[in-house]
């Protein structure tokens, strides 16, 4: 499978120049993308995620990850602060860059 590598910086900054042209570019699309982890928490339908972001802690925005509950386990060794990077599938934006079927690479 061939991933689009983008920084997490990049994602953020693409949509928020011109949602339409990201959504062109990335969504439905295999991206790689690299950040600083922001956090690392489970949403309201207890779905594990992590947000990457460009290390700013003010940044409002931020690429959130979604993974499998069955990959929950490889979460509890993630560090907020570090760089990871994490493939997915972009399914757009609501509020923030969202990536789903996230898998970590080491």
């Amino acid at each position: 499978m061939k991933f689009s590598k983008v920084t997490a910086s990049k994602l953020i900054a693409d949509y928020k120049a011109n949602e339409i042209s990201a959504d062109t570019t990335y969504k439905g699309k295999d991206v790689e993308v690299t950040g600083i982890v922001g956090s690392i928490a489970k949403d309201i339908m207890d779905t594990p995620y992590i947000t990457l972001t460009n290390g700013d802690q003010y940044a409002f925005e931020s690429v959130q990850c979604f993974f499998a509950k069955a990959d929950e386990q490889k979460l509890t060794s993630i560090t907020k602060g570090k760089s990871k990077t994490i493939t997915g599938i972009v399914t757009g934006k609501f509020g923030n860059v969202l990536i789903k079927d996230c898998t970590i690479l080491e």
